[in-house]
């Protein structure tokens, strides 16, 4: 077929038919976003439950003092709220919440409420330098005293039998034998007071009975010196005797060992108490 018979070839398409070939031809339009469709949906804003009031009114507050109110903040979406929630016994759970049970702190008795700790009013009062100078005063005539009447009244005993021994016996020297161990003990009684007293008198003692059991002629000799033509000689002689027979050196270790024994007991008392009030 040649060009002529194309040229000669009516068009046969009609006014409908060319928009329809125009619009196949053009190319297709590109389709809008809708956002509209994918936003996320917002829950509305909840207000908050009113706080709880006192049924007691509260007192106005005058207008000059009170300050200038801060511009609310634009209110946001609300939070989902804990459902979890502690309350006290005072306080009333919102809807929807689940309540734990209140715990009381524990509760620890003070120390000074309990009888055992403190069952005294006062504490025991400290012996001070003047106690303890006192209380070797004491010890220092005290004692040496109470040896002294201990060692006549043993020498009364001793007299009695030394003719020939027999069923005789010297009253006066066992009230005196008394007098003197009674004496002795509360010297060594006063270490409850101050250790000072039976420190200083069984020192004394022990150094007195010590040298007259060792050197027996020469402390003879120094008391003869003394009472030589009284008519306390015979009594001197006998307690001489008494006194070199260690009867002295005994008394002075007792006394002093009393005194060692208290300190001791003292020092103990403090540990124990220290300890049992650390843990109490």
């Amino acid at each position: 077929m040649s060009t002529s018979d194309d040229e000669r070839r009516p068009d046969r398409t009609g006014p409908d038919e060319r928009p329809a070939r125009d619009a196949a031809s053009s190319p297709a339009p590109e389709p809008e976003l809708d956002t509209g469709r994918h936003a996320a949906v917002r829950p509305a804003p909840v207000d908050p439950p009113p706080a709880r009031t006192s049924a007691r009114p509260s007192p106005a507050v005058p207008a000059a003092s009170a300050a200038p109110a801060a511009p609310a903040a634009p209110a946001g979406p609300a939070e989902p709220a804990d459902p979890t929630v502690v309350t006290g016994p005072a306080g009333t759970p919102a809807d929807g919440t689940r309540v734990l049970p209140a715990t009381d702190a524990p509760t620890r008795e003070p120390a000074a409420q309990k009888p055992d700790l403190f069952p005294d009013a006062h504490a025991p009062a400290r012996a001070s330098v003047g106690t303890h100078v006192l209380g070797a005063l004491v010890g220092l005539v005290l004692a040496p005293l109470a040896a002294g009447v201990l060692l006549l009244g043993q020498s009364r005993i001793l007299a009695a039998q030394v003719v020939g021994w027999d069923a005789t016996l010297d009253w006066s020297g066992v009230v005196l034998v008394a007098l003197g161990l009674l004496a002795l003990g509360w010297v060594a009684l006063l270490a409850a007071w101050t250790p000072a007293a039976p420190y200083t008198g069984g020192a004394i003692l022990s150094v007195l009975g010590g040298v007259a059991l060792v050197s027996p002629d020469v402390v003879r000799t120094q008391v003869l010196n003394v009472v030589e033509g009284s008519e306390w000689r015979s009594t001197a002689v006998e307690v001489t005797v008494a006194g070199t027979s260690g009867t002295l050196l005994v008394a002075g270790f007792l006394v002093l060992l009393a005194g060692v024994v208290a300190t001791a007991a003292h020092r103990q008392g403090v540990r124990l108490g220290t300890f049992r009030e650390r843990h109490r």
